[in-house]
């Protein structure tokens, strides 16, 4: 589909799945935000949302944590988490990601210097409010849930709210990206640290 957008030298048109229409909103309340990428417009065709999404140079984490392997791994790992939680303060007054992964964070820039951790695919998003009221939907990959995530998946939601597991349900409902994100960054941390 073509389209122009002002201000964005190159965009990629994604379409987006059934359910994934709150990405455009979050991507537009996120906007000025350096971790995530522009989103210059989103257009309806027929029943279908089409996203616009600023072109971001890089390779997924995952891909880049191989090529990089026993080379400054202190600082790309304190890196991925300082402007990943940076992305999180913005996001997290409207949204939860909910598929926070190596799969979903783009690198970018030089070894040694310059390098941007970008947060992408909001495809899975849901509003804090819709989410605190409505929590009992397991999505994402799994390597990167919170024990909550996977009390619900072996014995469901209901003994999420037992008192001996209020604590998981608590770091499910409220710090489920926090827990993705320090998995990705100790997963980052292996794959750069010499002789692991």
């Amino acid at each position: 589909m073509e389209r122009a957008f002002p201000g964005c030298k190159s965009a990629a048109v994604k379409e987006a799945p059934d359910g994934a229409a709150f990405e455009a909103p979050v991507l537009q309340h996120v906007r000025g935000c350096s971790h995530v990428p522009e989103n210059p417009g989103h257009c309806m065709v027929e029943d279908t949302l089409f996203l616009a999404m600023s072109f971001v140079e890089g390779i997924p984490r995952g891909q880049w944590a191989q090529i990089v392997r026993g080379q400054s791994f202190t600082t790309c790992v304190r890196d991925l988490l300082h402007q990943l939680s940076g992305a999180f303060a913005y996001l997290h007054s409207i949204a939860y990601h909910r598929d926070v992964g190596p799969h979903n964070i783009q690198v970018g820039g030089r070894l040694g210097a310059g390098k941007k951790f970008t947060l992408m695919n909001f495809g899975c998003a849901v509003r804090v409010a819709d989410w605190h009221c409505d929590f009992e939907c397991l999505v994402g990959d799994c390597h990167y849930w919170c024990p909550g995530a996977w009390l619900a998946e072996g014995y469901t939601f209901k003994c999420l709210s037992r008192e001996e597991n209020l604590k998981y349900k608590m770091q499910f409902v409220h710090h489920i990206e926090h827990y993705a994100l320090g998995v990705a960054g100790l997963e980052l941390h292996f794959a750069l640290c010499p002789g692991l």
